[in-house]
């Protein structure tokens, strides 16, 4: 204090009128002139730290010689203030340049010797410095002077420094800061955490019905952090989620021992605040963490408040703009799998034409041949021939073409049969756990496809444990209303109204957001053997039956699929044992149809060696012709349903029309009960799926007659 004081007595009037000046640059300015002249140094000046890092200082006052205005801006690195802003005072009363030869300031200035002390807040945080520097080396007088002075005017210009930054965050905090979404909740969350000095803030959304929290943005000692998910039971947001708010002034790790995340802390005043929007919507939760007590005017401070209304606009605003984003992607995914779909299904519905060919001369090959090796190899070819049909029905139902009978389906018996079914096949290391509700309403859909989408997810959620020991759950459940599906992936359309859903969840490794882009693209697989089929024909089975699925992962932590089905508004028919019931023979006319010429050659052959009469035309307006000729001897129709020109439905039409009754068999590689307009069911003795074995056409054409 004796440097002021003797500085009272040299020139009152100026150490009063620094002492009563107003608060800002005023007095920013009176003091780095009052201290150049009372320690007798060359220049003073006042620098606040700046930077993300807070690596570099900018200029706010300076006393001395005209030349240096404030505003200037230099970088810490390699100078005598990176010292400084460590925490502890600084003086070099002599040699300062060679003590700092990379100090290019120090050079172009001629200084030699340099005093210097950090400004704090009031966590103890820098925030900026105060700064002698002189032209020659200070005499040891001189020194402690100069230091005396340091130190008596520190609190006030800090003061003054933690006053600035507070107006300049409480103007970013109300008037937005310059951009939105997630950036503009990350420079909030800065602004309030330095505005209210506190160890750390975040704010958070809650998911999966507050189960679960993610940070939208973290603040820990003055820098972003990370954002992460965290559980939300035995935390202080569990609890502010059920009031509105939580303040704990001190002990918080001793009121919530499970919370993890305060112990790494070392949390000592919590406040916690769900902030809403203007319809009263919970949009997210504002955490203020200490490692000290936290005062209670803290809770009604008008920052926190500012913050919450901000922040609750600006989640609003985000939520918004990932749905607009999210009806993007799905429009452009539905676009792109409508057109792998119609590839697919051209190319099944081609190649079951083929298959025909090959499957009936192969049949009727082996039924001629004696045993022997060339019978086997008849054999061989009708079995190869079986599993390019089985492939060309997965891509079929990709494309959502396949035949489908549609009843009311009880789809809890139908995963407890399938998860049994397959215990055997899967990993020993997998446990099958079922979580079935009760009273669960059926579905309209045909149960053969389910059946496949059941297994084909138990079977991908099996080998997603990769052997290791893990837990696949299967749960169905009535769903009433909409959930919340922000944090997953859909595809298809999500049904409204009443709806089944079926979970199927593992614990094995999860994946990334790279691989659920293409997870349901037909022929994309992440296992070495797999055909990528699997999920791709289940997508395409659940949107044909009017459907939708949605996905969600996290590497790590396991993968759930969500099958959300319409509700059928009947029960499920009551099991019956199977009868066996044998047709006997018959003597009649077949009226083979389809315009492929091999298909037409192969069921013509197989027919007759079964004893049939059969005629057959390339066409419908051919048939029709036939049928006009010689309608009373054709006792069955062999009807193609999808032939270009005068099409199968159109031929139907007109059979049906002209010669009400005479059985039609439909038969087609992309066409069943499940495509036909459903005024024409009746009108359909049976159908027939491409391609088919010699029995199964025999069946189908005496299935027709009584």
């Amino acid at each position: 204090m004796s440097g002021i004081l003797s500085q009272l007595e040299e020139d009152p009037a100026d150490l009063l009128a620094g002492l009563t000046a107003p608060a800002g640059d005023p007095f920013l300015r009176w003091v780095t002139g009052f201290l150049q002249r009372a320690s007798g140094a060359d220049y003073a000046f006042v620098g606040e730290l700046r930077g993300e890092d807070l690596d570099s200082v900018r200029v706010l006052a300076v006393g001395g010689p005209d030349g240096w205005a404030p505003g200037f801006e230099y970088g810490l690195a390699d100078t005598p203030c990176c010292e400084v802003v460590s925490g502890k005072p600084c003086f070099h009363p002599r040699d300062v340049q060679a003590l700092f030869p990379e100090d290019a300031l120090l050079r172009e200035m001629s200084i030699e010797s340099y005093a210097g002390t950090p400004l704090l807040d009031g966590a103890g945080r820098p925030v900026g410095l105060v700064v002698l520097l002189g032209k020659r080396p200070w005499p040891g007088e001189r020194c402690d002077r100069a230091l005396q002075m340091l130190a008596a005017f520190r609190p006030r210009i800090e003061a003054e420094l933690v006053g600035r930054r507070v107006e300049r965050e409480l103007e970013l905090i109300v008037e937005g800061a310059g951009s939105t979404g997630e950036d503009a909740i990350s420079a909030l969350t800065l602004a309030l955490a330095r505005a209210l000095q506190v160890k750390c803030t975040f704010v958070c959304e809650r998911i999966e019905l507050a189960a679960r929290m993610r940070t939208l943005s973290l603040v820990v000692d003055g820098r972003l952090r990370p954002d992460f998910e965290f559980d939300c039971a035995g935390t202080p947001c569990e609890a502010a989620y059920d009031t509105g708010c939580v303040f704990v002034p001190s002990g918080v790790c001793e009121r919530f021992p499970e919370d993890d995340v305060l112990r790494g802390l070392d949390a000592d005043g919590y406040l916690g605040i769900v902030f809403f929007d203007g319809s009263g919507e919970a949009q997210g939760h504002l955490g203020l963490v200490h490692d000290g007590p936290l005062s209670e005017e803290l809770q009604e401070h008008p920052l926190v408040k500012v913050f919450a209304a901000r922040a609750a606009s600006e989640v609003k605003r985000m939520r918004a703009e990932h749905a607009r984003l999210e009806a993007e992607r799905r429009l452009l995914q539905g676009q792109r799998l409508e057109s792998l779909g119609l590839l697919a299904g051209g190319i099944a519905h081609d190649f079951n034409n083929l298959l025909v060919g090959i499957l009936g001369h192969a049949d009727i090959l082996r039924g001629a041949l004696p045993e022997g090796t060339a019978r086997d190899r008849a054999k061989a070819i009708i079995g190869a021939s079986e599993r390019a049909a089985a492939l060309c029905k997965e891509l079929l139902a990709y494309a959502g073409r396949g035949s489908r009978h549609s009843e009311p389906v009880d789809l809890n018996a139908l995963v407890t049969d399938i998860s049994r079914l397959l215990s055997l096949s899967i990993s020993q290391n997998c446990e099958v756990r079922r979580d079935l509700a009760a009273d669960l309403p059926a579905v309209d859909g045909d149960s053969a496809q389910l059946q496949q989408v059941v297994m084909n997810l138990i079977t991908n959620a099996s080998e997603a444990l990769a052997d290791e020991p893990g837990v696949v759950t299967l749960s169905t459940k009535c769903r009433t209303s909409d959930e919340d599906l922000f944090d997953w992936t859909s595809i298809g359309q999500v049904p409204t109204g009443e709806c089944v859903v079926l979970e199927v969840r593992d614990s094995g490794a999860g994946f990334g957001a790279n691989v659920l882009q293409r997870l349901f693209d037909p022929f994309f697989t992440t296992k070495s053997d797999g055909r990528g089929l699997g999920l791709a024909s289940a997508l395409g089975i659940v949107r044909g039956h009017g459907g939708a699925v949605c996905v969600r992962s996290v590497p790590g932590a396991g993968t759930t699929f969500r099958i959300v089905l319409p509700a059928s508004t009947q029960q499920a028919p009551a099991r019956e044992e199977a009868v066996d019931e044998s047709s006997p023979s018959v003597a009649a006319t077949v009226l083979v149809v389809d315009d492929q010429e091999m298909v037409r050659d192969v069921a013509c052959t197989v027919l007759e060696l079964n004893g049939f009469d059969v005629m057959s035309a390339g066409g419908g307006r051919e048939a029709l012709a036939l049928l006009e000729e010689c309608g009373g001897r054709v006792d069955c129709v062999l009807l193609d349903w999808a032939m270009p020109g005068f099409s199968g439905e159109a031929t139907l039409l007109e059979i049906k029309r002209l010669f009400p009754s005479i059985p039609v068999v439909i038969s087609s590689g992309d066409a069943g009960s499940g495509q036909l307009p459903r005024t024409e069911l009746s009108a359909v003795a049976a159908f027939l799926d491409k391609p088919y074995t010699a029995r199964d056409l025999v069946s189908a054409i005496l299935g027709t007659f009584p």
